[in-house]
């Protein structure tokens, strides 16, 4: 099994290519290069078949199953190439990617007249970087010595709030409680301890990953035993050290956390251990990522891409629908004069588990307390909003992010 493998630098980030041949049988995926997440490509000649590779055949071949189980071990993506890439009728040649947004792949083949094998094509769009503003949540709770303060400090602007508006009266009680939380809870105009210790290995990671590439490299230009055996010995280092995990500094880094390390200490030190890298230029920031899987989903649940019987179906039965919804918005409820009352919003709250804010960051702790507030302010908002048919239009908002599963590019 040979290879030659390409690196294409763009900004500050490199981008590999990896052009393989096997011959028939003596696949040697071991001594490929290992998948990074600064983006590889792998495509040739692999002479492996398998169905869930998309060859016709149902029975795969002695390099079939290898490059599958490669495949979903480094969760790679296979692309698709169009068919039959042989003369014969088999799927030998493939397009395998890792790192790499999948909105941005095009594959396709181009017959060749001077070969059995067709030509294998794979173009990818590198967006130019964008500084974006990372999104940010704040999850708003309120310590338990805090609770009394907080309630009086609310008290004290309630009079102040417009209590004729829905959309005012919600952001006072939002404006205010970010105040509080911020001057009060955060208090950033006190010292803070000094920061806690960092755990990485990603500069041992990454010395180890530099000597792999140019051993690499070395062995490309000049393929000797020496060489080889330089390569395969520090990728089999760089492997053995992002498998290991009880290191030394890792055990330096368990031994400092015993009985008295405090939970807001423990909650920087993970932190620290699970940082999450930046965008760069061949990788989408976590929101560009997520509206460009929403935009796929959306456009997969459109009513045009149903089957025809589906879409038959609700076509003869909408105009019945429309009727029974204009029905029922123009009935008039003989319960909408009726406000809610302190027990029917203490149940409520009651009942509700300590999910995630929305974007105004406000958890249903907080919620409660708002109930310990003299005239409750949080019942008038219910009732103006009942009272007035309009709810805050920060009601309205949502963000929305899908999670793909694991080895699949679709929702």
């Amino acid at each position: 099994m040979t290879f030659q493998l390409f690196e294409i630098t763009v900004g500050n980030s490199t981008l590999r290519l990896c052009n393989v041949y096997s011959a028939p049988g003596l696949i040697n995926l071991p001594a490929l290069p290992i998948p990074t997440d600064s983006g590889m490509i792998y495509m040739g000649d692999f002479n492996a078949r398998h169905p869930a590779l998309g060859d016709v055949s149902p029975t795969p071949n002695r390099a079939g199953r290898p490059l599958l189980d490669y495949i979903r071990r480094h969760r790679l993506t296979r692309w698709d190439t169009g068919g039959a890439t042989h003369t014969r009728g088999g799927t030998i040649d493939h397009i395998i990617t890792a790192g790499l947004v999948a909105s941005n792949v095009f594959c396709s083949s181009i017959p060749s007249l001077f070969s059995d094998h067709v030509a294998i094509s794979l173009t990818y769009s590198i967006l130019q970087a964008q500084t974006s503003i990372p999104h940010h949540r704040a999850r708003i709770s309120i310590p338990p010595k805090y609770c009394p303060t907080y309630i009086s400090y609310i008290s004290r602007l309630l009079p102040t709030f417009d209590l004729l508006s829905p959309d005012s009266l919600y952001d006072s009680l939002v404006n205010s409680t970010h105040y509080f939380y911020t001057h009060y809870v955060l208090r950033p105009h006190i010292q803070r301890r000094t920061k806690t210790r960092s755990w990485t290995l990603d500069q041992r990671i990454a010395q180890a990953e530099r000597i792999a590439v140019d051993a690499g490299l070395s062995f490309q230009r000049q393929p000797t035993p020496e060489h080889l055996h330089h390569y395969q010995l520090a990728r089999d280092n760089l492997v053995a050290l992002q498998k290991c995990v009880y290191t030394e500094s890792w055990q330096k880094f368990i031994d400092s956390i015993n009985h008295q390390t405090s939970t807001g200490t423990m909650w920087h030190l993970i932190k620290k251990v699970v940082k999450k890298k930046s965008a760069c230029t061949l990788h989408h920031s976590p929101l560009e990522y997520a509206q460009d899987l929403i935009t796929t989903w959306s456009e997969q649940s459109q009513t045009r891409n149903l089957p025809e019987n589906v879409q038959e179906a609700l076509s003869s039965h909408r105009s019945s629908r429309n009727l029974r919804l204009m029905g029922a918005l123009l009935q008039t409820d003989e319960d909408d004069d009726i406000p809610f009352t302190e027990d029917e919003l203490h149940r409520a709250l009651a009942r509700v588990k300590n999910s995630a804010p929305g974007e105004d960051g406000l958890t249903y702790q907080v919620l409660r307390l708002l109930q310990n507030v003299p005239s409750n302010p949080l019942l008038q908002l219910f009732n103006l909003c009942l009272r007035l048919g309009h709810v805050p239009s920060a009601w309205t908002k949502s963000t929305i992010i899908p999670i793909p599963k694991p080895w699949h590019q679709q929702i």
